[in-house]
């Protein structure tokens, strides 16, 4: 082959890569987006499948409608208490398995703030003694047990209470107070 032909052939596969690119470049993008919303969507999905079964909607429900005293530790940890312990447990687990994909970015806040912003926040308030009574228990155990009690929770309640705040149109509350009293001057200024 001569140069000509050699130059007719790069022009001819440059051209077509070109115009592959052209038409290539948009399907790519959109597919792109597509795929983002889908993996959106299916992260919103399983945070639904984990927190609305019906199981924990009773175990939501227990929640709100009990004493303060029944949530406590005492009353938890007691032989009349192991029912309510696991009911506890069992939301306080969920809401943690679902406040880790949230804290680590792989599941957008928002969209579980607009979701379930309100009701998370709520039961953190009916439960947060208990919490605080776990962590102090835990802080003089082994070292396996150093690491913050429900620590994830904490951290999207008190990246919602001034979301939450805003959106009901409350005063929000001081950032360095603790996470218990953000709780209880967003919630009791609702209410």
């Amino acid at each position: 082959m001569n140069c000509e032909a050699w130059e007719l052939a790069a022009w001819v596969t440059t051209t077509l890569g070109f115009i592959v690119t052209i038409f290539g470049l948009p399907i790519i993008v959109f597919q792109l987006i597509q795929q983002r919303r889908q993996t959106r969507l299916d992260a919103l999905n399983a945070l639904y499948a984990q927190f609305d079964t019906h199981e924990a909607r009773l175990a939501r429900e227990f929640i709100y409608t009990t004493s303060s005293d029944r949530l406590k530790f005492s009353h938890l940890h007691s032989e009349n208490g192991k029912a309510d312990r696991k009911i506890v447990e069992e939301t306080l687990a969920t809401l943690e398995r679902m406040a880790y994909p949230i804290t680590t970015k792989q599941l957008p806040s928002e969209d579980a703030f607009n979701l379930y912003g309100g009701v998370l926040l709520w039961i953190a308030f009916k439960l947060w003694p208990y919490i605080m009574e776990q962590r102090e228990i835990r802080e003089n155990r082994t070292i396996a047990h150093k690491l913050q009690y429900r620590r994830y929770l904490e951290a999207v309640v008190r990246e919602w209470v001034p979301k939450y705040a805003a959106a009901v149109k409350i005063p929000l509350p001081p950032i360095h107070l603790g996470t218990e009293e953000m709780l209880r001057q967003v919630l009791s200024a609702e209410s």
